[in-house]
This record gives C-alpha cells, sequence and structure tokens, in this order.
C-alpha cells in the first residue's frame, strides 16, 4: 500500500508506477490486506522522503533521504539487494 502525504498527488503516483515497474511487491488499496506501507512526506518537489513501515505493528523498516519517486524506488531496490547477499 502507498500512503501518499506528500506535496502532490503526482509524486505518489509516480512512486506507484516505478514501484511496479520493479515487479517485487503489488500494491493494494486496502490497509488490512497490505504487509507493508509505502509512506511518502515531504512539503515541496525533490523534498519526497519514503518510510517502509510494517502493515500490522507499523514499526519503521527503512526510510531513505529525500529525493524525486524514481530516485526512492532505486535506493529501496539497494537496499534490498544489499540485504539479499550472502
Amino acid at each position: 500500500m502507498c500512503k501518499n502525504e506528500s506535496w502532490h498527488t503526482s509524486v505518489g503516483d509516480e512512486f506507484s508506477d516505478e514501484l511496479s515497474k520493479w515487479g517485487r511487491f503489488k500494491l493494494v488499496g486496502d490497509p488490512k490486506e497490505a504487509d507493508l506501507v509505502f509512506h511518502l512526506t515531504g512539503s515541496i518537489a525533490d523534498v519526497t522522503t519514503l518510510e517502509v513501515v510494517d502493515a500490522r505493528t507499523e514499526r519503521k523498516l527503512w526510510s531513505t533521504k529525500p529525493g524525486k519517486p524514481r530516485k526512492l524506488v532505486n535506493e529501496l531496490r539497494k537496499h534490498i539487494k544489499e540485504q539479499e547477499k550472502p
């Protein structure tokens, strides 16, 4: 699930598009169906941050530095790739 509290709806749309292109996660609209919440915040362009939150416990699992949606998804991909290394 993507929770967009950024400066504009287009940020959430772009983030969702980039995440869908990756194909790693399936976005759902109902929080009860979600395992993770991708929480976007920010007040102006290029100052959007991403927090990945466990939907059940509401515990923050990971966050990014501010950036554009594509950069946020790339940072998430990089982080997951690092975590999967043996």
